[in-house]
């Protein structure tokens, strides 16, 4: 249950990133740097999935989380502009995958 909820909480905490990111009225939305941090979270829930790590897999990937992250943005730009430090929406989207991981490590593992 734990595992379930910090991972709800990091995905969460990756989206809002972005939307941070278009709320403090930036017109530059960054995905370059979100998306590879989405999928830095996500990529060790699928490896504890047994999925093999195709190219196809991963391409779709980075298009996924690429375009929730613009989506995510664009929804920030759609309200007025907030102050906000400029560190803030990396670090917000950085915790939220550390939350991710932090929840794989939960894993009771078989030996």
């Amino acid at each position: 249950m734990t595992r379930i909820a910090l991972f709800s909480i990091g995905f969460l905490l990756m989206l809002a990133g972005p939307l941070m990111q278009g709320l403090s009225g930036s017109e530059n939305p960054n995905a370059y740097i979100f998306a590879p941090v989405m999928l830095a979270g996500i990529i060790p829930l699928l490896a504890g999935q047994a999925l093999s790590p195709s190219p196809r897999l991963m391409a779709q990937a980075i298009l996924i989380c690429g375009a929730l992250c613009m989506g995510a943005w664009y929804l920030g730009t759609l309200f007025a502009p907030m102050t906000l430090p400029p560190a803030a929406p990396v670090g917000t989207a950085i915790l939220g995958a550390l939350l991710v991981v932090a929840g794989n490590f939960l894993l009771r593992r078989d030996a």
